[in-house]
């Protein structure tokens, strides 16, 4: 083989192994406010606060993907169940 070819073939290596980089780095996370829940009953009001906090903790501890997945859905549920539609949206 020549030196040519090896450099070229070198070269095409280098460019594909470049091109097969990692997974697209972490969307930036949309912040979760909580809504007034003061009109809730207290262990609806305990339970938002309580899976908030949870979600909260995932984000601050820059918890896997999936992890994370799971900590907004439980609370856009939470939010959907308790009837704040406008907070499950975002």
């Amino acid at each position: 083989m020549t030196t040519v070819r090896r450099c070229t073939s070198l070269l095409a290596v280098v460019v594909l192994l470049s091109s097969c980089s990692g997974p697209d780095p972490t969307p930036e996370l949309r912040p979760v406010a909580l809504p007034d829940i003061s009109s809730a009953a207290e262990s609806v009001q305990k339970q938002i606060r309580d899976r908030y906090q949870s979600l909260q903790a995932a984000i601050e501890r820059k918890a896997p993907p999936t992890e994370l997945a799971t900590a907004y859905g439980e609370m856009g549920k939470m939010f959907v169940a308790a009837e704040y539609y406008d907070a499950a949206e975002a």
